[in-house]
């Protein structure tokens, strides 16, 4: 009915532990294939939150912003025009794409502060037209 607690592991760097120390050796071994054999005893983490659908295509659509656009040749633009940013063939499909992106965060209610940071990303990446540059602190 009770499972014997296994011996404590004979190693000769255990010769300077303590007999605490060398008991709980044979208790680690224990826990780890008790754990292993019954895992409906183990509690999940209170902080392990749900994902939801819509966080799972959120991060989707960032993962396809990502693969599509080059971070670092959106940062590279640096100087544009209003009249000319419309046709820039870099930041224009990028800044079109973060568009779907924001607009899908807009109408969900979360606090996902990971992904509201990656997206705070990309956002920066396209920047921000002012005065003929592009704000990439924003």
């Amino acid at each position: 009915m009770y499972e014997q607690m296994p011996e404590p592991i004979k190693n000769p760097e255990d010769e300077n532990k303590t007999q605490e120390e060398r008991e709980m050796l044979g208790w680690e071994e224990f826990a780890a294939d008790f754990v292993a054999r019954h895992p409906e005893w183990v509690e999940t983490p209170k902080t392990e939150a749900i994902t939801s659908p819509e966080i799972v295509e959120l991060e989707a659509m960032i993962l396809d912003f990502e693969s599509k656009h080059s971070i670092e040749e959106l940062l590279a633009i640096s100087e544009l025009t209003p009249e000319d940013a419309p046709s820039h063939p870099i930041r224009e499909i990028a800044r079109l794409d973060l568009i779907k992106i924001t607009e899908k965060l807009k109408y969900m209610d979360t606090e996902n502060e990971e992904v509201k940071t990656r997206i705070k990303k990309l956002s920066q990446s396209v920047g921000i037209i002012n005065k003929g540059k592009v704000d990439h602190t924003r």
